[in-house]
C-alpha cells in the first residue's frame, strides 16, 4: 500500500508496510495540526497559501473573520463577521473596506460604520468647545453645554434641521436677535460709570455678529470719556467689541448702532451676552430697558441657574479688552435688562 494524504491538510497516511519514521509520520502532522488550532491569524495580504474548503482565518489588519468557501485548489474567501477596529479619526482604514465594517475612533469617541461609499457615525456627545475632530459630511453631535444638536455640512457645523433657539418676537430692523422684545422696554436706567452691564442674548451656530445696538432714554451723556459695546460668550469672554467712542456725544432719545472692529461667527447655539460700558465725567445717560430688576437670587441664590440672565459685570473700566482673551467678571448683582440687539 502506497503512502496517501488527507484531503484538507495533506497530512501523511503512511503505508503500514513502511518502516516507522517518527519525524515524518507523527511529529510533522502534529505540528501542522497545532498551527491550525483556533483561527489562524494573518493579514488580508498574507492569507494561507495552503488552505482547504471551510477553513476560517482572522485578519489582524481588517478585524474580520473569513472562511474559504471554495476549495483547496481554488480558494474563495468570504467575510462572515466583523470586529470593531480601533483607530484615530486621522488614520481610518482605506483598504479592503466593506459595507458594515465598523471602527472606533479613540480621539473622537465615535463608532463609525462603512456604508459602501463613506464612513458614517451616529450622534456623539461633545461640548461646543470640543467638537469631534476630522468630521465627515453628515456627522451629528449633541452639545451637552448648549443643548444643541448639530450636523457637519462639509464645511462647518450647523444646527440640525428643525433645531431652533429661543428668540424675541420682534427684533430691530437689520438685526436678528435682541435681549428683550421692544414692547417690553417700559423704562430707562442710568448705568454706573465705568461698569460693564451685560444682558443675555441667544445666538444660533454660524450667525455672524458685526453690529451691536442700543437706545438712549431722555437723558444724554454729559462729559463722556469712554463708551463702547461688546459681545461675550457664556463664560464672559470677550468675542467682539466696537471701537471706544471716547468723547463722542451720546445724545438722548437716540438709537445707536455700532460696528464691531472684527465680526464674530457664533461657534455654538445658546447664550451669549451683549454688553454696554459708559464712563462719563459728569452725567450718565439713561439706556432703554425693561423696568423690572430680576430678584437677586437669580444671581446669588443657592443653586443659582446658570448662565445668569443679566447683571453688573466688571467695574472701573475705560477701554475695551482683547477679543478671545479678556474675560470679564460674572455678575454678582442683578440689574434691569438693557434693550440691546445684534446684527450682521
Amino acid at each position: 500500500m502506497a503512502d496517501t494524504f488527507t484531503t484538507n491538510l495533506g497530512l501523511l497516511i503512511a503505508d503500514t508496510n513502511d518502516p516507522y519514521n517518527y519525524p515524518t509520520q507523527v511529529a510533522a502532522p502534529l505540528t501542522t495540526l497545532d498551527s491550525l488550532f483556533g483561527l489562524p491569524k494573518c493579514t488580508s495580504a498574507t492569507r494561507p497559501s495552503t488552505t482547504f474548503g471551510g477553513q476560517g482565518i482572522y485578519e489582524t489588519d481588517t478585524g474580520r473573520v473569513a472562511v474559504n468557501v471554495g476549495t483547496k485548489a481554488a480558494p474563495s474567501w468570504l467575510y462572515v463577521t466583523s470586529g470593531i477596529l480601533t483607530c484615530t479619526s486621522g488614520a481610518r482604514p482605506t483598504l479592503n473596506l466593506f459595507t458594515g465594517m465598523m471602527i472606533y475612533e479613540t480621539d473622537t469617541g465615535m463608532t463609525r460604520v462603512y456604508k459602501g461609499a463613506a464612513w458614517q457615525a451616529g450622534e456623539t456627545v461633545c461640548t461646543s468647545a470640543a467638537r469631534p475632530a476630522n468630521p465627515i459630511t453628515g456627522d451629528s453631535a449633541y452639545e451637552s453645554d448648549t443643548g444643541s444638536s448639530i450636523v457637519y455640512t462639509g464645511s462647518a457645523w450647523a444646527l440640525q434641521n428643525g433645531a431652533q433657539t429661543a428668540r424675541s418676537g420682534a427684533v430691530m430692523p437689520g438685526a436678528f436677535a435682541d435681549t428683550i422684545q421692544r414692547n417690553l422696554c417700559t423704562s430707562a436706567v442710568s448705568p454706573t460709570s465705568g461698569t460693564l452691564v451685560i444682558s443675555s442674548i441667544t445666538l444660533e451656530l454660524g450667525e455672524v455678529v458685526g453690529h451691536i445696538g442700543f437706545g438712549t432714554g431722555a437723558t444724554a451723556a454729559v462729559g463722556p470719556t469712554h463708551w463702547w459695546v461688546c459681545l461675550l460668550d457664556q463664560t464672559y469672554k470677550l468675542m467682539a467689541h466696537s471701537a471706544d467712542q471716547t468723547t463722542t456725544a451720546l445724545p438722548a432719545s437716540t438709537w445707536q448702532k455700532l460696528a464691531t472692529i472684527a465680526s464674530y461667527t457664533a461657534t455654538y447655539s445658546g447664550t451669549f451676552y451683549l454688553g454696554l460700558m459708559v464712563a462719563t465725567g459728569t452725567t450718565q445717560p439713561t439706556i432703554l430697558c425693561r423696568n423690572e430688576t430680576p430678584d437677586g437670587q437669580f444671581v446669588t441664590g443657592t443653586n443659582v441657574p446658570t448662565p445668569v440672565v443679566n447683571g453688573l459685570s466688571s467695574t472701573g473700566l475705560t477701554t475695551p479688552g482683547t477679543d478671545g482673551t479678556t474675560t470679564y467678571a460674572a455678575p454678582t448683582a442683578a440689574s434691569q435688562t438693557l434693550y440691546m440687539y445684534a446684527g450682521a
